[in-house]
């Protein structure tokens, strides 16, 4: 019964999880900025990996189950993923400055946090 429960769960969880990236691209292009990224867009995000680990565990599926956990549990502000990290394009701080992929090296260019409008 759970198993049947995650499983409608997780797979309407990830039509959202779908669109969730599109909302996001949207609100970006709405206010001509990359600058922030919606807690919401990532609170989805989240959501649906766990739906997805607990349908595994219940189904008994491991393939469900390691790359979820893994997903989850390397989910960092600074999204950190085999050495590399999310950082503003050529250290600039302008409104709207383009965001790449570099090592990571803990300059501030690769530091993340929330800020009100």
């Amino acid at each position: 019964m759970a198993q049947a429960g995650f499983a409608i769960a997780a797979s309407s969880w990830a039509v959202l999880m779908g669109i969730a990236p599109m909302l996001q691209i949207r609100s970006m292009l709405r206010a001509q900025s990359s600058r922030e990224v919606s807690l919401g867009y990532f609170t989805i995000l989240l959501i649906g990996f766990l739906l997805w680990v607990a349908y595994g565990v219940a189904a008994g599926i491991p393939a469900l189950i390691i790359p979820g956990t893994q997903t989850v549990w390397t989910a960092q502000p600074r999204w950190r993923t085999g050495g590399i990290c999310l950082e503003v394009f050529h250290s600039s701080f302008a409104d709207g400055a383009p965001v790449d992929h570099y090592k990571c090296n803990g300059t501030d260019t690769q530091e993340w946090f929330e800020q009100s409008a």
